[in-house]
Formats: structure tokens, C-alpha cells, sequence
């Protein structure tokens, strides 16, 4: 892997904040989560890539983030982010819905700056799924990374956002 990252930007709080909260319509809260641990098995990781499909990103939504996200984004009641989080599966809606999120979140890791690289949203893998060795790579090993988090109002399940460049 090589240091095309470095063109990419860690989010801050209010930026991750305003971005789902207007995709939301609620006012999300984001709390930087100091030291993170070890990814849970399960959840979504949404890889983005340069143009030349090197891996410049990996985020990390845990399990109830996403249904919620995919919820809330078009007006599902929290009960059925709530209970699809309990039974541990994302439903197909949902990941629908999340993956408009995830494309989104681009725009928190691309640098605004003329001749910076950006990068797209490559895909989205749901955890247990196994990660291709670049993406594995990076998360066990992100030369720059933040956690956060993420909670929605109206008893939607919160969770764990990570960002790894």
C-alpha cells in the first residue's frame, strides 16, 4: 500500500454530526471514542478506492449503526432497526439505504484541495464476510484513524463509526 492516503482527511466530530444529520433529518451526535478496541464480527465495512483501485479507505459501521442509518434515512421506524440489530442480520432494504449512506461519507475523506486524490465508494462488505487483504490490511493497521460514537435520536440503536486511511 502505498502513502496515497495521506490525500484523504480524518472527519471531526461536527463534520460526521452535519453529514448524517442531514441525510437523517435528526440531529446526530458523535463522540470521539478515545481508544478504540478491536472490530466487532459484525457490522459493514465500506471500502472506497483511488482511480487506479488501490484501497485509500475502510470505514467500519457496527451492526446497529447501519440498520439505523438505513432506517432513519427514509422514515422506518427505529423498532425495525431495533429488531433486525437483535436477531444480528442487516435486512436487504436497510443495506440498500446504508450504501446511499456510505457513498455520503466520501465526502467526509476527500481533501478539498485541487490536486488532492480522492477516492469513491469501491463497496460495501457485511461483516463476517470476509475482507480482500488490502482492505484486512488497513484496518489492522491504519496509518491515521478516528472512532467514533454515533447516536440517533428517536430509539434508534447507536454504534460504533471508524475510520481507517
Amino acid at each position: 500500500m502505498s502513502n496515497q492516503g495521506a490525500d484523504l482527511k480524518l472527519p471531526n466530530p461536527n463534520d460526521v454530526e452535519e453529514t448524517l444529520g442531514m441525510l437523517v433529518g435528526k440531529s446526530v451526535t458523535a463522540k470521539r471514542i478515545a481508544t478504540p478496541g478491536k472490530l466487532p464480527g459484525v457490522g459493514t465495512v465500506s471500502i472506497y478506492t483511488f482511480d487506479d483501485d488501490e484501497v485509500g479507505a475502510a470505514v467500519f459501521c457496527e451492526l446497529g449503526l447501519t440498520n439505523s442509518l438505513g432506517a432513519s434515512m427514509m422514515m422506518i421506524p427505529a423498532g425495525a432497526a431495533e429488531d433486525a440489530t437483535d436477531e444480528g442480520e442487516i435486512p436487504k432494504n436497510l443495506l440498500e439505504n446504508f450504501h446511499e449512506v456510505a457513498n455520503v461519507i466520501t465526502s467526509l475523506l476527500n481533501d478539498r484541495r485541487s490536486h488532492a486524490k480522492r477516492v469513491k465508494l469501491d463497496r460495501v462488505v457485511v461483516l463476517p464476510e470476509e475482507l480482500d487483504g488490502e482492505t484486512s490490511s488497513l484496518i489492522a493497521s491504519p496509518g491515521r484513524i478516528v472512532s467514533y460514537d454515533v447516536f440517533i435520536p428517536g430509539g434508534y440503536p447507536g454504534g460504533e463509526l471508524r475510520f481507517c486511511l
